[in-house]
């Protein structure tokens, strides 16, 4: 008799410290600074004006400031809030009648203690020159606030863009004569960060909504003016002495999708705890995860959904119907668009860092490369010689995308979306599953560390026994986890912090766990 099939979400818990202070997650304590300004926002203040908002004691090292805007004069004639500059051509999505903007402030410690530590930037061999300064904009009734608040999207362009003028809160000690080897960071929701360099002396260029901040190369000891060094974390595993950061692995069962069904692809939401799941039927569903209950489920494939991709409240779907569907969860329609291009299945879905494209591979052995508003592809890439499930955005270059092969075709391919390029291409002599870490199958079942854009080879990892078919990594940047069809998962310290020794010299025993799926 068959079991029933159901799913399991694996939670990993970094072992570690309480730090000092009591929010450790940037999304909480986006979610804080929000209530107290929907709770003490005048609504008698003239649209336009700003507001500071005072947050309690144990908050008071962070200043912040709000203001109510019309959506249609803020894209007309533009803004000023703070630090952050709106030239004419902002749009708000979704397109409500007025959005209430929330600059943030957030001071030295938290600066450090969240964003400097919590997103591992020592591990890019950066630290932080400014204090941490945050964009946020909420939807707000044209009489009021709104009761139940959500965050809409500020959409710029490199024309029509938002300036951040760092120039009034640069540390006091900073010298102005190494201003041109600062780097503009953007501390993005899924938990990267985004590098560019400055428009002119401490000025900084968005096109969205988001946390930004200058920083500098770090210097060990260097003691240098005005540079914040990073709160110690007991539990991150900055490489001294060589040791590996301990993990405990819990299983929890969160749903039983019945004995006709079967999961084909799952899904993170980029915030909360959200779980997309996409069905054999062709059904997306969604479950609070911490909850373990089912909150919605939406029709519109007629066949299996194998492919998923988030992109702030915007769910892609893939599916073996040929199709994408983009779904808006915050809408009631169970999807706002069809995408149509693939002559196959729709195998891989990934939205770019700066959600302005999706690219999507098929069994039709084609990458195509979609904008927010397109319901065409604008790219099509057809080099491949197999199906295309394995993509990849870079981080840190804007329209770097990486797309691999399947077992016909074996290559990696790197492509510049920006110029419609393709940049290089490398024979993995296996099938291969992601950009700069490859998984394999027959007949070595490997993992592969490629340094990329040489794509010469940096290590090979082996221990399992059947083909690798899942990578994830974690949230400091450090360790991978796979999965595969051994029925085990096994963690890989791949990426080790600067300071830690050589990964040459360390890579070939990676191997910390192995936990066996069921």
């Amino acid at each position: 008799m068959d079991s029933i099939p159901f799913i399991f979400i694996i939670l990993l818990f970094h072992l570690q410290k309480s730090k000092p202070q009591t929010i450790q997650s940037a999304h909480l304590l986006d979610l804080m600074i929000r209530d107290y300004t929907i709770r003490n926002f005048n609504i008698h203040v003239k649209t336009g004006t700003v507001q500071k908002i005072h947050l309690p004691a144990n908050f008071s090292s962070i200043d912040i400031d709000t203001a109510k805007f019309r959506c249609g004069s803020l894209k007309r004639h533009g803004a000023r809030i703070g630090e952050f500059h709106f030239g004419p051509g902002l749009s708000v999505q979704p397109c409500v009648e007025r959005v209430i903007l929330v600059r943030q402030n957030l001071g030295l410690n938290w600066s450090s203690s969240i964003y400097s530590t919590g997103y591992n930037l020592t591990g890019y061999n950066y630290q932080l020159v400014t204090p941490v300064l945050g964009l946020l904009a909420y939807n707000s009734n044209p009489d009021g606030v709104a009761v139940n608040p959500y965050e809409v999207n500020l959409m710029g362009t490199e024309k029509d863009h938002i300036l951040i003028d760092f120039l009034s809160i640069k540390s006091s000690g900073s010298p102005r004569s190494v201003n041109s080897s600062l780097l503009c960071a953007c501390f993005t929701s899924n938990g990267n960060i985004t590098f560019k360099e400055q428009v002119s002396a401490y000025v900084c260029l968005g096109t969205a909504q988001g946390h930004y901040a200058l920083v500098a190369k770090h210097h060990d000891g260097s003691g240098g003016g005005g540079v914040i060094t990073p709160s110690s974390s007991p539990g991150v595993n900055n490489g001294g002495g060589g040791k590996l950061s301990r993990w405990k692995v819990a299983v929890t069962k969160l749903c039983d999708i019945g004995i006709d069904e079967s999961v084909c692809s799952v899904s993170w939401a980029l915030r909360g705890t959200h779980l997309a799941i996409g069905t054999s039927s062709g059904t997306v569903e969604i479950w609070d995860a911490l909850r373990c209950k089912r909150i919605r489920t939406m029709e519109g494939h007629r066949l299996r959904v194998g492919a998923l991709a988030w992109s702030s409240s915007v769910l892609s779907s893939g599916s073996r119907d040929k199709s994408i569907l983009q779904r808006d969860i915050r809408c009631q329609e169970d999807h706002v668009s069809k995408l149509t291009g693939h002559k196959s299945e729709v195998c891989g879905l990934k939205w770019s860092y700066d959600n302005r494209e999706l690219a999507s591979g098929g069994n039709d052995n084609k990458l195509l490369v979609w904008n927010q508003h397109s319901t065409q592809p604008v790219l099509r890439y057809c080099e491949h010689t197999a199906a295309v499930k394995a993509i990849a955005w870079s981080p840190h270059l804007h329209g770097l995308l990486a797309s691999g092969g399947g077992t016909a075709d074996r290559c990696i391919r790197f492509w510049n979306t920006t110029t419609n390029t393709c940049l290089s291409c490398v024979d993995t002599t296996s099938q291969n599953v992601n950009e700069l870490v490859s998984t394999h199958g027959y007949s070595q079942n490997q993992i592969i560390v490629w340094k990329y854009p040489t794509m010469s080879k940096l290590a090979t990892l082996t221990g399992h026994t059947f083909r690798v078919l899942y990578l994830a990594v974690s949230p400091d940047g450090q360790t991978i986890v796979t999965g595969a069809g051994d029925e085990t998962l096994r963690f890989w310290n791949v990426f080790p912090s600067p300071k830690s020794q050589s990964r040459e010299s360390k890579i070939g025993a990676l191997s910390f766990g192995r936990t066996t799926i069921r």
